[in-house]
């Protein structure tokens, strides 16, 4: 590292006392599991809120998104991959919450968090195979995935990237995602 350079803090915070401490000690946020636009504004402003406390410019933190991806060339051929068993255990990684929204019981309990307290290694192969098998589609549809056709897709990442996060709800061509 060049002398006198610092390397700057990027978290990928997504609980409230994570997204504080973003405002306080972050440069950037970087987070993987926001399941839509109005979540992302929320966890944003409470950063943001942070900074001010701490007496930092809340616009200097950097908001970013590592969003997870499934793109087919048609909507039909979309939707089957999200059948596919590695989709439906990203389903896994989405709290249960959301399960509940969409009338399942979450495989590991009802206060799971999803992402968050999801530590593969606790789990047998046969207890995860069996999770996998009961992911509705419910929680995979509404989960953080950006889903759809090339051009579907892209106009749905914009709801994040078009300044107004809030503004913009989930899309009807293509389900309940971002």
């Amino acid at each position: 590292m060049p002398r006198g350079k610092t390397p700057e803090v990027w978290i990928a915070s997504h609980g409230p006392r994570m997204l504080r401490l973003t405002g306080v000690y972050g440069d950037g946020w970087y987070p993987t599991m926001v399941a839509s636009t109005m979540e992302y504004a929320s966890k944003l402003e409470i950063i943001r809120a942070s900074a001010r406390e701490a007496g930092r410019d809340p616009e200097a933190i950097v908001p970013a998104l590592h969003p997870f991806v499934v793109v087919g060339p048609t909507e039909q051929e979309t939707r089957a991959m999200l059948e596919t068993k590695a989709i439906r255990a990203f389903g896994l990684a989405t709290p249960a919450e959301l399960w509940r929204r969409v009338g399942a019981e979450y495989p590991f309990g009802e206060d799971f968090r999803g992402y968050v307290d999801f530590v593969p290694e606790r789990y047998d192969r046969k207890t995860i195979e069996e999770a996998i098998a009961a992911v509705p589609r419910g929680p995979v549809y509404e989960s953080p995935l950006l889903w759809g056709t090339p051009r579907a897709g892209g106009q749905q990442a914009q709801g994040v990237w078009g300044g107004g996060a809030a503004s913009r709800g989930p899309r009807p061509d293509l389900g309940p995602g971002l």
